[in-house]
């Protein structure tokens, strides 16, 4: 199991768990189901827009599974891509981390919700097919 980081930056340019002094801050989500590179990333939007609050998750599915409201109103959701990521996977088991599978997920559960995919990878045919989910930026 997953556990939810909101990170925030200190004026040392610290990156810190905090749950106080959020409430007033616009929330991006960040997904990626590795947690070094989720932490490590997460920090470093934490340290660049302190205006925001960084929530962290593996999975998306593990924002509806606890209830998170604030989906919806968040100012956008960023999806990280590695390369052996983006495609759907043959046997299209639903347990296996995809980025189709979660942006379809967002876009039943969210559907104002502005996407944007950090990638590892720079496929023409994937980004084309990444901009017909909705996605909204695609950064490499």
């Amino acid at each position: 199991m997953h556990c939810e980081q909101t990170l925030v930056a200190q004026p040392d340019n610290r990156c810190v768990g905090s749950r106080s002094e959020t409430a007033s801050r616009r929330d991006i989500f960040y997904l990626d189901p590795h947690s070094l590179t989720r932490y490590c990333v997460a920090c470093e939007l934490a340290r660049r827009l302190p205006e925001f609050n960084i929530i962290g998750r593996a999975l998306v599915e593990e924002f509806f599974a606890s209830g998170e409201s604030r989906l919806e109103k968040a100012a956008v959701a960023i999806l990280y891509v590695r390369a052996d990521r983006l495609r759907q996977h043959p046997n299209g088991d639903a347990g296996e981390y995809n980025v189709p599978s979660a942006l379809n997920t967002l876009e039943q559960l969210a559907p104002s919700l502005p996407r944007v995919l950090l990638s590892e990878i720079e496929v023409p045919e994937d980004i084309v097919k990444a901009f017909d989910q909705r996605v909204r930026g695609y950064m490499p």
